[in-house]
């Protein structure tokens, strides 16, 4: 299991990240069905409204999350994956 599960963990691990922008994404839809305040209400109301740039700070916001979770990847290859570096590949 030690040896299989970092090598079997890898390619999850674009998977598993992606689960999170589903969750940011469905948040809108979540929060206008059920009426709860949050930033997904806010951003459909905004588009409905049309509140311009309270839309680009949103998305601003929403993106800013995208690339932490790619960071975050990132740095979660290094670590499950010792062969995986951060620095370029030397040829």
């Amino acid at each position: 299991g030690k040896h299989v599960g970092r090598n079997a963990v890898v390619p999850l691990l674009p998977v598993i990240m992606g689960e999170f922008y589903l969750l940011i994404g469905g948040s809108v839809l979540v929060e206008k069905v059920f009426s709860i305040n949050g930033l997904g209400n806010m951003f459909f109301r905004a588009v409905l409204g049309p509140d311009i740039p309270l839309v680009m700070a949103l998305v601003f916001i929403f993106i800013i999350f995208q690339v932490l979770f790619n960071i975050t990847q990132d740095l979660l290859y290094t670590f499950i994956d010792p062969r995986i570096t951060l620095e370029g590949a030397e040829r």
